[in-house]
């Protein structure tokens, strides 16, 4: 009888055992299972703000390289009217088109989270086409041979006036560069 007893006893501790490990293996388990989906995430989100942050660095430079072009074209314009050589009609052109493509791109700004650098980027957009414009009346006084220094003067202090928005959209976009997006 005490080794039925005994019998009994064994089995039941040794089914106890058996339910024990099988909780504590599906304990483990899932405690495995959230550890590894943690990780995916924050892999995840990791990998998400890297890509944000490589597709501010893409705009960016691209408007960089435009205002850039644009900034230099006003100074290349600027350089030949004062030895007496002509602005080159394609210059408007490409002046306009570059205009253009720095707003399309000052505009996708806002779509990375960069307002503040959209904001700049506009105002900046705006002194760069009054600039333009400017530079379009100098041309057409010269070519008419009228007197050009009332409309030199004002190119050239619209162009100054391009400086602070320029220095304050470079400034803006390093930072932007470098830093690493909310995620």
């Amino acid at each position: 009888m005490a080794a039925l007893v005994a019998g009994v006893a064994g089995m039941a501790g040794a089914v106890a055992g058996g339910v024990g490990a099988v909780i504590g293996a599906r304990v483990g388990a899932n405690k495995a299972i959230r550890a590894v989906e943690l990780q995916v995430r924050g892999q995840a989100d990791a990998e998400h703000r890297h890509w944000i942050r490589q597709q501010r660095q893409v705009v960016l430079m691209e408007a960089l390289d435009r205002i850039y072009e644009i900034h230099a074209a006003f100074g290349q314009a600027r350089a030949d009217y004062q030895v007496g050589r002509p602005v080159e009609v394609d210059r408007f052109d490409r002046l306009q088109q570059d205009l253009d493509a720095f707003a399309r791109l000052v505009g996708r700004l806002g779509v990375w989270g960069l307002q503040e650098l959209r904001e700049v980027g506009r105002e900046l957009h705006s002194k760069a086409a009054a600039t333009y414009r400017a530079l379009i009346v100098w041309h057409e006084a010269r070519k008419a041979g009228l007197d050009d220094e009332t409309p030199s003067v004002a190119f050239w202090d619209l162009r100054g006036e391009l400086l602070d928005p320029l220095n304050t959209f470079i400034v803006l976009s390093n930072e932007a560069i470098c830093e690493a997006p909310a995620g």
